[in-house]
């Protein structure tokens, strides 16, 4: 059965992977400009016929670019024989370099990119979007200077950047020059392709992309709210962590938006953007942890290493402009290995604990698998870029998030649905506490009446006994002796008086009475202060929880060795009440939570949790400790 099972689970996972795995191809054929099937320029020089735009009225120059390194070049210094510069073909994505020296790979300095266009011969109105070209540029089309964001002199230079659409209008040959200076960011150039084609066509491009942008601005804020008003009203930490996560998400997805409004410096927005997207990830294993139950020194040890790893990804932003290439190097492998590694830890933890206990994390299981993926798959494909969607790790990053937030909901709607049903059993207990503190009350009486009764009548039977000893009615005497016998021997049910409250004090006795009768030798030391904010439903709810704790884990020692002592002290307006009971030293308690060992696996932890909610509710606390043979749960309770 053991074996299937496990089968069973490895075959989900690599299900899992193809899936996955499939996505992304997927997307890197159908949603990927370098895929975009569409003509391409060959040796600086893109011919389109009325055929081409009419069929293809959005395309993405990729390929064919003239690219001359370490220099800023005009239309005229181009058209100028005299002067010879170096040049060579390039593709966008594939060359990240503006140094003139082809053994050093450098972001830093400044070139020229040139593209010749054979447009057909009718003029037409034409746009070209221009990504964020890194970090400040000229843009001539023809000889004309149409657009320049920031300054790329280097005596002057200034980076600002911003996604740019520039309409013209043209006919049969047209050049595309853009002179590039980089002197303040780890990219440098023209690292994204721009796209080109009919003013209808790049317009309507541009606006599904910022539609998808906005629409997923919205929906992190609206879920940002939610969570923030359920994690607040429910009082869930995991909920309100959540809510961290979806705005950080929301940073994160929103600066492509700024930059299509606002042109923008690259610190410190490209900075901010780089490191949201490493607080991202470490929300989503801190929230994993946490849902896992990771051990303690585990989560301590991995969020601790992914919060180091934030502050050196910000600190790569901030002095970006003085690393040198091999650092820029370094620091691009090594957040490949981070998040791989990364991925590889939330697969094995979640694995872990699904085997374990918690089948409804197995969201966390599928979309850190997804994520893992995204993390092989941006390496392998490297000549990727969204015509709409996201980055791989974009989606991969969404898919834990999505993962995370189907968990929350559950213990939500789990929680919702415990505390309707609490609810309930409150309005029921309370009744019935009602009425069983009626019938105590008139049972007490009862019980007094009858003892009165009983005591006045042996002194009857004494006056008859000494009447008839006078008169020597032997039968009489004879009978008088059965009857004092029977009174004398019979037994009488002693009810216990360990506090005030009628309530609480019928519930001691019967959870006594039950130690009693398992040989549990148990000592009941309890006050019940006037101030104290609890119900007698409240009150009973947890004395109840806590005593058949005790009681249970007793029972599974040998005869007579369990020991439950239940004590209570009021001191500096702080009521404090402490049960101890042994145990056979197997615990499992997770988050200061008891996992019970009932065989009933929908009541696990139910008790404790009941008792934590209700002392949280009044401003307390409850604290579980375990020594060799003790087992301790504490409650501190402000007084009014």
């Amino acid at each position: 059965m053991y074996i299937k099972q496990s089968v069973k689970k490895t075959t989900t996972i690599f299900i899992a992977i193809a899936a996955s795995s499939l996505f992304f191809l997927c997307i890197y054929s159908f949603d990927n400009k370098y895929t975009h099937n569409t003509s391409q320029g060959v040796n600086s020089l893109l011919v389109l016929s009325e055929n081409d735009i009419e069929n293809n009225p959005v395309r993405f120059l990729n390929h064919g670019w003239a690219f001359y390194p370490g220099v800023l070049l005009t239309p005229e210094d181009l058209k100028n024989r005299d002067t010879e510069y170096y040049m060579r073909y390039i593709s966008i994505g594939s060359n990240m370099s503006l140094s003139s020296d082809s053994t050093n790979i450098s972001p830093y300095g400044s070139g020229t990119y040139v593209m010749h266009l054979k447009l057909p011969e009718t003029v037409a109105t034409y746009a070209l979007e221009l990504p964020e070209i890194y970090s400040a540029f000229r843009l001539y089309v023809d000889d004309k200077l149409l657009l320049e964001i920031g300054n790329p002199d280097k005596d002057t230079y200034k980076d600002l950047t911003q996604n740019k659409i520039i309409t013209f209008e043209k006919s049969g040959f047209v050049t595309i020059t853009i002179a590039v200076s980089n002197y303040s960011h780890f990219y440098g150039g023209l690292v994204y392709p721009p796209s080109f084609g009919t003013s209808d066509g790049v317009n309507l491009f541009n606006l599904i992309r910022l539609i998808i942008t906005l629409v997923s601005i919205t929906l992190a804020i609206v879920t940002t709210i939610i969570c923030l008003y359920l994690g607040f009203k429910m009082k869930q930490k995991n909920t309100l962590l959540f809510s961290l996560l979806c705005i950080a998400m929301c940073f994160f997805t929103s600066y492509p938006l700024l930059n299509n409004i606002f042109i923008l410096p690259t610190f410190p927005w490209r900075t901010f953007e780089l490191t949201s997207g490493i607080v991202i990830l470490l929300l989503i294993l801190i929230l994993h942890n946490r849902m896992c139950n990771t051990k303690p020194i585990i989560a301590v040890i991995s969020n601790t290493l992914v919060g180091v790893f934030c502050i050196i990804t910000f600190l790569f932003g901030v002095f970006s402009y003085t690393l040198e290439p091999w650092m820029i190097k370094l620091y691009s492998n090594l957040v490949a290995y981070f998040k791989f590694f990364t991925a590889i830890y939330l697969i094995f933890t979640s694995y872990v604990t699904i085997k374990k206990q918690d089948i409804y994390l197995k969201p966390l299981l599928y979309s850190s698998v997804f994520f893992a993926c995204s993390c092989l798959w941006d390496r392998l494909l490297k000549t990727y870029e969204p015509i709409f969607g996201g980055w791989f790790m974009e989606w991969g990053a969404l898919a834990l998030v999505l993962g995370i937030g189907v968990v929350i909901l559950h213990n939500i709607i789990k929680a919702y649905s415990y505390n309707l049903t609490f609810a309930e059993e409150y309005r029921q207990v309370t009744r019935q506490l009602v009425m069983q503190r009626e019938y105590s009350r008139q049972i007490k009486e009862y019980s007094d009446e009858n003892r009165r009764i009983t005591h006045d009548f042996r002194h009857h039977l004494r006056t008859i006994y000494s009447m008839a000893e006078r008169s020597k009615e032997i039968e009489i005497l004879t009978y008088l002796n059965t009857v004092t016998g029977i009174l004398n021997s019979s037994k009488t049910i002693a009810t216990r008086n360990f506090c005030d409250n009628t309530a609480v004090n019928a519930l001691l006795n019967y959870y006594f009475n039950m130690s009693t009768q398992k040989n549990i030798i148990i000592d009941i030391k309890l006050h019940i202060p006037n101030k104290i904010s609890l119900s007698d439903v409240e009150i009973c709810t947890i004395l109840g929880n806590l005593l058949e704790n005790s009681i249970e884990a007793c029972e599974l020692l040998p005869q007579r060795e369990g020991k439950i002592l239940l004590s209570s002290k009021v001191s500096s307006q702080m009521y404090f009440v402490l049960i101890e009971n042994n145990y056979d030293g197997k615990s499992n308690i997770l988050n200061n939570k008891l996992i019970s060992r009932k065989s009933d696996k929908s009541r696990h932890g139910i008790g404790l949790q009941s008792i934590s909610k209700i002392i949280k509710g009044h401003n307390g606390t409850v604290e579980i400790h375990t020594l060799d043979d003790k087992f301790r749960v504490a409650i501190y309770l402000p007084l009014d």
